[in-house]
Formats: C-alpha cells, structure tokens, sequence
C-alpha cells in the first residue's frame, strides 16, 4: 500500500473518531519528537506532549523535525524549554530510543501502534472492532489451551 493509501486509511480513521486531520505538507523525521517523548515521559507530561505534536503535525501542518518547533511545543506542553533543548536537541536519548527501536525489531514490529498480549503482536493502525476482535480471539485461545486435557 502506498503512502496516498496509508494516509486515506488514517483519515478514514481518524474521520471515525471525530478527529479532524489534514494530511501534513512534508513527511519531517519523528526523531527528535520521539526523544522529547522520554523527557515528557520522566517529567509526567507525556500525555499532553504527545496531543500537542500530533495537534502540531496532524491538524496544523508543523514540522516536528525542527527543534524549534519542539522547543515551542515543549514550553505549551509545561516542560521547561531550555532543559528540554539541552536534554533532547542535545541528544541525551539518542541511544535508549535506539535500544528501544532495536527491541522492537527484534520482536518483528514493524509498525505502530504495536500491542502484545500473551506474547501476540497486534502491529499497526486498525479499528476499535479489529482490536477488540484480535484481542477477543487471543484471549479465548490462550483460554481453551488452559481448559484442555492434558495429552
């Protein structure tokens, strides 16, 4: 599937929750925002951070590869701007989100979101109902392996 098809099944999505998105300008490397994700992580602010870059890229077409873009975002988001531009433009997480990118490949992840349970990956964007329907199906498999009689 292309990109034009990725993106029209992300705004099917997100026009099915009632989130309003507009397809970005420019594809910016996440990384920066990833590494800015483990400070707002450490600091109790992940949750805001993480609305206010997807706001930033999704509804208002942002570059959330560029610093200062993240450094504004940091401030809205109640971090402190120069600790997060020494910390994250600064690289402090470059090797733990390498570490974690590396432990995802190794689990054959390939996109995300990615959820595991019971040692099943769910990989990639899907509705309310697939998960519930992926998740009902792996629950109910590890149920009656429980229940069987021993062979």
């Amino acid at each position: 599937m292309g990109l034009s098809g990725r993106w029209r099944r992300v705004e099917e999505f997100a026009a099915g929750a009632g989130v309003p998105i507009a397809q970005p300008p420019l594809l910016p490397s996440s990384r920066l925002a990833l590494e800015g994700a483990e400070l707002a992580r450490r600091e109790g602010r992940l949750d805001a951070y993480r609305e206010r870059v997807f706001r930033a890229y999704f509804i208002e077409g942002a570059d959330i590869g560029d610093r200062n873009v993240l450094c504004d975002i940091a401030a809205e988001t109640g971090l402190d701007r120069s600790r997060f531009e020494q910390e994250v433009i600064g690289r402090r997480f470059r090797d733990e989100l390498d570490r974690h990118r590396e432990d995802a490949e190794d689990l054959l992840v390939t996109g995300v979101p990615a959820f595991f349970l019971h040692g099943v990956a769910v990989v990639g964007a899907r509705s309310p109902g697939e998960y519930h329907a992926a998740f009902s199906r792996i629950l109910a498999r590890r149920a009656a392996k429980r229940d069987a009689p021993p062979a």
